[in-house]
Protein backbone atom coordinates (compact mmCIF):
# COMPACT_ATOMS: atom_id res chain seq x y z
CA UNK A 1 0.00 0.00 0.00
CA UNK A 2 1.33 3.47 -0.43
CA UNK A 3 2.25 6.66 1.75
CA UNK A 4 -0.27 8.96 0.52
CA UNK A 5 1.60 11.37 2.35
CA UNK A 6 4.82 10.73 0.00
CA UNK A 7 2.27 10.36 -2.68
CA UNK A 8 0.60 13.61 -2.62
CA UNK A 9 4.25 15.36 -1.95
CA UNK A 10 5.18 13.91 -5.33
CA UNK A 11 1.97 14.68 -7.04
CA UNK A 12 2.78 18.25 -5.65
CA UNK A 13 5.90 18.43 -7.45
CA UNK A 14 4.65 16.70 -10.52
CA UNK A 15 2.59 19.35 -11.07
CA UNK A 16 4.27 22.11 -10.15
CA UNK A 17 6.37 20.66 -13.39
CA UNK A 18 3.18 20.49 -15.07
CA UNK A 19 2.71 24.53 -14.31
CA UNK A 20 6.23 25.52 -15.15
CA UNK A 21 6.31 23.57 -18.28
CA UNK A 22 3.40 25.86 -19.16
CA UNK A 23 4.77 28.73 -18.25
CA UNK A 24 7.55 28.39 -19.91
CA UNK A 25 6.18 26.58 -22.92
CA UNK A 26 8.52 24.52 -22.53
CA UNK A 27 7.50 20.96 -24.47
CA UNK A 28 9.61 18.46 -23.25
CA UNK A 29 9.08 19.16 -19.64
CA UNK A 30 5.43 18.86 -20.46
CA UNK A 31 6.27 15.70 -22.14
CA UNK A 32 7.77 14.43 -19.11
CA UNK A 33 4.98 14.54 -17.08
CA UNK A 34 1.71 13.33 -19.42
CA UNK A 35 1.68 9.84 -20.93
CA UNK A 36 1.78 10.26 -24.77
CA UNK A 37 -1.09 8.34 -25.06
CA UNK A 38 -3.65 10.23 -22.57
CA UNK A 39 -6.54 12.63 -23.27
CA UNK A 40 -6.67 16.60 -23.66
CA UNK A 41 -10.19 17.62 -23.87
CA UNK A 42 -11.55 21.12 -24.00
CA UNK A 43 -15.17 21.50 -23.01
CA UNK A 44 -15.12 25.20 -22.80
CA UNK A 45 -18.33 26.39 -24.57
CA UNK A 46 -17.90 27.00 -28.47
CA UNK A 47 -14.59 25.63 -28.33
CA UNK A 48 -14.72 21.94 -27.53
CA UNK A 49 -11.28 20.36 -28.73
CA UNK A 50 -10.48 16.46 -28.42
CA UNK A 51 -6.54 16.12 -28.88
CA UNK A 52 -3.85 13.54 -28.64
CA UNK A 53 -1.17 14.57 -26.39
CA UNK A 54 1.25 14.89 -29.41
CA UNK A 55 -1.42 17.52 -31.15
CA UNK A 56 -1.59 18.97 -27.56
CA UNK A 57 2.03 19.59 -27.51
CA UNK A 58 2.81 20.40 -31.18
CA UNK A 59 0.90 23.70 -30.15
CA UNK A 60 2.55 24.27 -27.35
CA UNK A 61 5.72 24.34 -28.97
CA UNK A 62 4.22 27.08 -31.17
CA UNK A 63 2.84 29.34 -28.52
CA UNK A 64 4.85 32.37 -26.69
CA UNK A 65 5.58 31.32 -23.48
CA UNK A 66 3.45 33.57 -20.81
CA UNK A 67 6.95 34.13 -19.33
CA UNK A 68 8.40 35.83 -21.89
CA UNK A 69 5.36 37.99 -22.10
CA UNK A 70 6.01 38.90 -18.26
CA UNK A 71 2.36 37.58 -17.18
CA UNK A 72 2.11 37.41 -13.30
CA UNK A 73 1.55 33.51 -12.43
CA UNK A 74 -2.17 32.94 -11.07
CA UNK A 75 -2.29 28.74 -9.82
CA UNK A 76 -3.76 26.70 -6.92
CA UNK A 77 -4.21 23.33 -6.81
CA UNK A 78 -7.64 23.15 -5.47
CA UNK A 79 -7.76 19.37 -4.22
CA UNK A 80 -6.06 16.11 -4.93
CA UNK A 81 -8.33 12.93 -4.49
CA UNK A 82 -7.04 9.46 -4.32
CA UNK A 83 -8.53 6.29 -5.95
CA UNK A 84 -6.52 3.11 -4.85
CA UNK A 85 -2.87 3.52 -5.02
CA UNK A 86 -2.17 3.74 -8.62
CA UNK A 87 -5.29 6.52 -9.58
CA UNK A 88 -5.70 10.36 -8.13
CA UNK A 89 -7.86 13.43 -8.96
CA UNK A 90 -6.58 17.10 -9.31
CA UNK A 91 -8.49 20.10 -9.62
CA UNK A 92 -6.20 23.24 -10.35
CA UNK A 93 -7.09 26.46 -11.24
CA UNK A 94 -4.87 28.63 -13.08
CA UNK A 95 -4.86 31.91 -15.25
CA UNK A 96 -2.20 32.59 -18.40
CA UNK A 97 -2.67 33.84 -21.90
CA UNK A 98 -5.68 36.05 -21.16
CA UNK A 99 -7.76 32.84 -19.69
CA UNK A 100 -8.56 31.65 -16.57
CA UNK A 101 -8.84 27.73 -16.40
CA UNK A 102 -9.89 25.16 -14.67
CA UNK A 103 -8.25 21.83 -15.01
CA UNK A 104 -9.01 18.30 -14.08
CA UNK A 105 -6.21 16.09 -14.16
CA UNK A 106 -6.70 12.39 -14.03
CA UNK A 107 -2.93 10.43 -12.98
CA UNK A 108 -1.87 7.54 -12.65
CA UNK A 109 1.17 5.89 -11.05
CA UNK A 110 3.48 3.58 -12.95
CA UNK A 111 6.46 2.12 -11.92
CA UNK A 112 6.76 4.56 -8.39
CA UNK A 113 5.82 7.44 -10.89
CA UNK A 114 3.39 9.77 -10.84
CA UNK A 115 1.76 11.35 -14.32
CA UNK A 116 -1.25 12.43 -16.07
CA UNK A 117 -3.17 10.33 -18.17
CA UNK A 118 -6.15 13.23 -19.31
CA UNK A 119 -6.30 16.68 -18.82
CA UNK A 120 -10.06 17.80 -19.13
CA UNK A 121 -10.67 21.67 -18.91
CA UNK A 122 -12.52 24.61 -19.20
CA UNK A 123 -11.86 28.06 -19.51
CA UNK A 124 -13.41 31.70 -19.47
CA UNK A 125 -11.98 34.77 -21.56
CA UNK A 126 -10.28 37.56 -18.70
CA UNK A 127 -11.76 41.31 -18.89
CA UNK A 128 -8.70 43.61 -19.89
Amino acid sequence: MSNQREDTSAIHDMIQTYLDALYHADVSKLASVIRDDGLYVSTSPDDYLNRTIPEYLAVVSMRQSPASQGETRNEEIVSIEFAGDTMAFVRLNMSMMGRSYTDFLTLYKDAGRWQIISKIFTYTTRSA
